[in-house]
């Protein structure tokens, strides 16, 4: 037996690791996970009893039930033809030329599944965190991060067979002609975006990434799009600047998105509308569809058709299901406490501030400064983005009501740059279990699901408490001052206060 001197967390955890036992369908287990799990069946559940008593007084949450039930039609789905999926399909397989597709710029954006090979994102602007910005990137790869593609890399050859397999299979679903070959086309333009990517490690830091540069320098510098138009067509406006977060791929983007490569190009696009439709029809479509993603994280088994179907569903009303968990599940008194835990290590990092003596007295007054600014968000939100009054469920197909919302969410990203940056709209549903920093606002957010036992409870100790929800507590206030958050100021602005 292993002594508690000498290993504390096998001693404490002695129990949990000996029975606890990884889910076919996940690629692991913890504390949070089973949360997680527990969370699945408590919302299942829930909307199953609402699809037998619909929710008539709450129109938002009436129509996520809709299209909750609507996923979960089986014999519905597994009739469905693929005539909507082909008509997406075309919109890009009629683009004959680089200058046909110099001609669709916007139609795409706004009126198809087809994603462009470089990305145009609405963020608030890391140095006016009130206003948004327009920012620039590029379009992500097949594989997880850059060093997948590697040729050391164990798994880089295993998974892109796989990919190019698994896609060619899809296409074929969809009777796509020369599926093969769009496949290995869509990998070959892949492998010219990795050298100009990113790296997760300057993703991870993130303040590092803002590049502003003016609006007609941007677009001049872009010799083979019309980038200005389409600038104009997504924010109804010229901005003074766009901010550019991915440098190589910009310096790199003549070169990249060229007539040359237009059959590339083409092919890539074909491959993510395919595999972007397979969540929509039938099951064996659905599993051919997550192979992939199971084969990258090792797991054995697809989701239950019931856990998917909460799944799709969560993927376009996920506040809307969040704010109904939050106001069932989680108390006023639960809140007012957990409130009270956040003040309490506040101003334990505030007295142990003031005391200390390896920074300069202006940091350490800046940084009490900024914890008496931050605002904690506990449980849910007051009320719902108003998007979601916009999501209205059809007589149509599931995918179909699906393309539908997504041109509304589309439109929402580029309608919000005129608009000031709400700083107190959550970005995490309150059935997730997890909690977060956000720098640009200088919030904390702990939503319901984390806020139960065994990291919170009211029926808990103290200690019980502090030593599990109370240790996620401070661990979110130090993202205040970590190597991205020391650089954003009480405002939410990127301001260089940290002179230490």
């Amino acid at each position: 037996m292993t002594r508690i001197q000498d290993d504390l967390f096998a001693t404490v955890n002695a129990e949990w690791l000996e029975n606890a036992e990884i889910p076919a369908d996940k690629p692991r287990i913890s504390a949070f996970d089973e949360l997680v799990l527990k969370n699945e069946k408590n919302l299942a559940k829930d909307l199953a009893d609402l699809s037998q008593n619909l929710p008539t007084d709450n129109p938002e949450l009436l129509e996520a039930i809709k299209f909750y039930n609507k996923a979960g039609d089986w014999q519905t789905r597994e009739k469905a033809d693929f005539s909507a999926v082909k008509n997406e399909l075309a919109k890009v397989e009629t683009l004959n030329t680089f200058e046909d597709f110099k001609n669709n710029l916007t139609q795409l954006v706004f009126h198809s599944q087809a994603p462009l090979p470089f990305s145009f994102s609405v963020e608030p602007d890391m140095k006016d965190a009130i206003h948004y910005s327009l920012g620039f990137s590029g379009p992500g790869l097949i594989l997880p991060d850059t060093t997948y593609y590697n040729d050391e890399h164990p798994r880089k050859k295993e998974l892109l067979d796989f990919w190019a397999k698994n896609t060619s299979e899809i296409l074929k679903t969809f009777d796509v002609e020369n599926a093969e070959e769009i496949a290995k086309s869509a990998l070959k333009f892949d492998a010219l975006l990795v050298p100009s990517a990113n790296t997760s490690e300057e993703w991870a830091k993130y303040a590092e990434l803002y590049h502003p540069i003016s609006t007609d320098s941007f677009v001049s510098k872009v010799k083979n799009l019309d980038l200005k138009s389409l600038i104009k067509d997504l924010v109804k406006t010229e901005p003074d600047k766009v901010i550019v977060y991915e440098d190589r791929f910009y310096e790199s983007f003549d070169s990249l998105i060229n007539e040359e490569n237009w059959s590339l190009i083409k092919a890539w696009m074909l491959t993510k509308i395919a595999r972007g439709a397979t969540s929509f029809f039938n099951e064996d479509l659905r599993i051919l569809g997550g192979a992939y993603g199971r084969f990258l994280s090792n797991v054995q088994e697809a989701r239950s058709q019931e856990k998917h179907q909460l799944d799709l569903t969560e993927s376009y009303f996920s506040q809307v299901i969040g704010l109904f968990y939050g106001k069932k599940y989680f108390g006023e008194a639960a809140k007012a406490d957990v409130k009270r835990m956040v003040t309490a290590m506040i101003k334990v990092y505030q007295a142990r501030l003031s005391k200390n003596e390896w920074l300069s007295q202006e940091t350490a007054e800046k940084a009490i400064e900024k914890l008496d600014a931050i605002t904690p968000f506990i449980g849910f939100p007051d009320k719902l983005p108003e998007i979601y009054s916009r999501l209205k469920t059809t007589s149509g197909s599931l995918y179909e009501d699906a393309l539908k919302f997504d041109e509304i969410l589309t439109a929402r990203t580029f309608e919000k740059f005129s608009e000031d940056v709400d700083k107190t709209s959550w970005h995490m549903p309150a059935h997730m279990v997890n909690a977060y920093y956000s720098p640009d606002s200088n919030t904390i957010v702990f939503p319901a699901a984390i806020l139960q036992a065994p990291f919170y409870s009211l029926e808990q100790s103290s200690s019980q408490n502090y030593g599990g929800i109370g240790a996620v507590i401070a661990h979110e206030i130090s993202h205040a001052f970590d190597n991205n958050g020391a650089q954003f100021d009480k405002e939410g602005n990127l301001n260089k206060w940290w002179l230490d």
